[in-house]
């Protein structure tokens, strides 16, 4: 591989192809970006433009390490280029280094004074550490004129909600949605931002008319029958027998993992804050790390949602797997037990039970008409496609549901299930089912999982750090006229 140069110009190919990447980047298009980096940096490993490109939509694809590492050689390239080291925190903020990301922020800042980019992301991890001052003051100057950058509009709109002026956040979230010549990708940002304003003050009419706009202008690009495909590929492969007869990894080692399963919005981050006030647990949030485990044993075979065959797991591999595993936490372990609450994980229970047979898991319930209409007004981003269209939604719930029960009812796979209702109703006797299941003493510091040291990570985030609430239950209620039959169909 060459090693070209830095910054070429006068190449037409390679700036076709970053035209394009870009292009498809921001019309929500990531896969496609990536594909653009990636064909000009075979040709030259050193492109930064390309490697930028390349992180942003890995970035977006949720492959947060393999993003960090094209930042990391693009920062190498170019260190005083404030969007490479704005990137570069992004990456990090949403791997949960926290201080890391800041200080990349404020470095671009200090080379760019008011770059709105780096102070807007500041300001929004900012936000997520309730350092909500700390945010005020970097937002301040932005606010004084015209927004320019639709991420100003996010972030300020976000302190104002935190503060409890939701009326601001969503005259700020209208005045950007009327700029002109707002990307798509810009603009379902906003218009998801100010469903989401408009539901908290109550305004179900305009909530559901703005999200239902957000989710048809992001597009999906699910296939239902697809999914369903793998789905039954996955019931035919894992028979109990056959799991029976399946080796099991020898307990090696001093960490322990808390796998936490479940649709997102189900509760899952809650159960991880409860576990992550013990004394003993490390939360490490959402781990792509047995996906890519299933990866690496079986290569070759393009395996994105199921192990096809059951039978090609050896020993060596299953051991293999459970050596691997540790290597895709990504926070700092001082404790014996860590949990990983990656919603993919229901398609890899199989080998979670063989590669860690001591790990308890727990799935987390909550009334699917909720939990659908929460992953409704989400922005999720690529990583769940299915999100964005009611059909697609169901599809996804029933096909989950029928993992669930094959694991749990063939398979005889153990795990407890924790309804998040009860959960919120009776916390502390919830706590303690959790705590229990997990095989640790109980503490009372588990009853105050909003007092946990907060994970700027998950979109929860601003929910967790509230003492636990009720409000959310029922809340599919208020949305009948508008998403009746998707709701119909879920009871």
């Amino acid at each position: 591989m060459a090693k070209g140069q830095p910054n070429p110009t006068g190449d037409p190919q390679r700036q076709a192809a970053l035209k394009h990447g870009l292009q498809q980047y921001g019309a929500g298009n990531p896969a496609a970006g990536e594909q653009a980096a990636r064909s000009i940096l075979l040709r030259n490993s050193r492109d930064v433009q390309a490697l930028g490109l390349l992180a942003m939509c890995l970035v977006q694809l949720a492959r947060l390490d393999e993003a960090l590492q094209a930042a990391d050689k693009a920062v190498a390239l170019a260190p005083r280029e404030p969007m490479l080291l704005t990137l570069r925190a992004r990456a990090q903020r949403l791997m949960g280094r926290t201080e890391e990301a800041l200080a990349d922020y404020r470095r671009a800042l200090a080379i760019q004074p008011g770059m709105e980019t780096a102070a807007s992301g500041a300001a929004e991890l900012l936000l997520s550490v309730k350092r909500l001052d700390e945010a005020e003051t970097l937002l301040a100057p932005l606010l004084a004129g015209p927004i320019r950058n639709h991420q100003v509009a996010l972030a300020a709109a976000r302190l104002h909600r935190l503060r409890g002026d939701t009326g601001a956040g969503v005259a700020l979230l209208e005045g950007g949605l009327r700029s002109p010549g707002l990307p798509p990708a810009a603009r379902v940002d906003l218009m998801f931002a100010l469903a989401d304003l408009l539901d908290v003050q109550g305004d179900t009419a305009r909530a559901i008319a703005m999200v239902q706009q957000a989710n048809q202008m992001r597009g999906s690009r699910f296939d239902p029958a697809g999914h369903r495909a793998a789905v039954e590929r996955f019931l035919h492969a894992f028979t109990r027998a056959g799991l029976d007869a399946m080796p099991r990894a020898e307990q090696t080692g001093d960490l322990t993992p808390i796998f936490i399963v479940g649709m997102p919005r189900s509760g899952t981050t809650l159960v991880e804050r409860i576990l992550a006030a013990h004394s003993q647990v490390t939360a490490a949030g959402e781990l792509d790390g047995m996906q890519r485990l299933v990866m690496d044993a079986q290569a070759g075979q393009p395996l994105p949602w199921v192990m096809q065959d059951a039978s090609a797991w050896t020993t060596a591999q299953v051991s293999a797997a459970r050596s691997r595993w540790p290597r895709c936490v990504l926070v700092p372990i001082e404790t014996p037990f860590v949990t990983d609450k990656m919603p993919a994980n229901v398609m890899y229970l199989p080998l979670i039970r063989l590669a860690y047979p001591e790990a308890p898991i727990i799935r987390c319930l909550r009334d699917p008409r909720d939990t659908a209409v929460s992953c409704y007004f989400q922005h999720f981003g690529a990583a769940n496609d299915w999100a964005y269209h009611p059909e697609h939604l169901v599809a996804y719930f029933a096909d989950v549901e029928r993992v669930y029960g094959h694991c749990r009812d063939v398979l005889g796979i153990d795990l407890l299930e924790v309804s998040y209702e009860q959960l919120v109703q009776d916390p502390e006797a919830g706590a303690r089912q959790v705590v229990g299941h997990a095989g640790l003493e109980w503490e009372s510091s588990c009853q105050r999982p909003d007092q946990v040291k907060v994970d700027a990570r998950t979109r929860s985030v601003d929910q967790v750090n509230r003492p636990i609430y009720t409000s959310s239950i029922g809340r599919w209620r208020r949305y009948e006229a508008g998403l009746g039959d998707m709701l119909a169909r879920l009871s």
